[in-house]
């Protein structure tokens, strides 16, 4: 059994981090921005403080309970990965690796945010716009995800 253990290490302490950094992040942005506020970083970059219910461009935020069905969501995601590295059947490569552990961690930060009062909510800070045109705000767990994601699709092309 440990040699099956063994395979997640690597994996299980890069989402430890993700979570971590995620979350100390999201702490910093609670206590020192105001809901709301905006502070201008660069031209084309604000931090700004909003709570997301939903998921992406706070959709399904209007779903009673919707926090727990999406940290349900966000749990069988994290245990999904765990299952391909105990079973063999995670990428081989570092790359892979990589990616599965950084949306492990993802997950599992704003999985917490949905389960913690009072919000029930993710915090999102980072505010990308060209002029007038905003990218929904997101969050450290946010880019995690979206660049693993694709990191792991060359991934498995490659291993193709």
């Amino acid at each position: 059994m440990g040699i099956y253990w063994k395979r997640c290490a690597t994996p299980v302490y890069l989402a430890a981090s993700v979570a971590i950094v995620d979350q100390l992040s999201k702490f910093a942005v609670k206590s020192f921005i105001a809901p709301d506020e905006i502070i201008e970083v660069l031209p084309c970059f604000n931090l700004v403080f909003r709570l997301n219910p939903g998921v992406a461009f706070s959709m399904l935020d209007n779903i009673n309970y919707g926090h727990y069905i999406l940290a349900a969501v966000a749990l069988v995601v994290i245990l999904f990965i765990l299952s391909l590295f105990l079973r063999g059947k995670a990428p081989k490569s570092r790359n892979g690796t990589a990616a599965l552990g950084l949306i492990m961690g993802g997950a599992l930060g704003n999985m917490i945010d949905r389960l913690l009062p009072p919000d029930y909510a993710v915090v999102d800070f980072i505010d990308l716009y060209y002029k007038n045109h905003h990218w929904p705000a997101f969050n450290f767990a946010d880019s995690c995800i979206t660049v693993s994601a694709l990191l792991l699709i060359v991934v498995c092309w490659k291993e193709d």
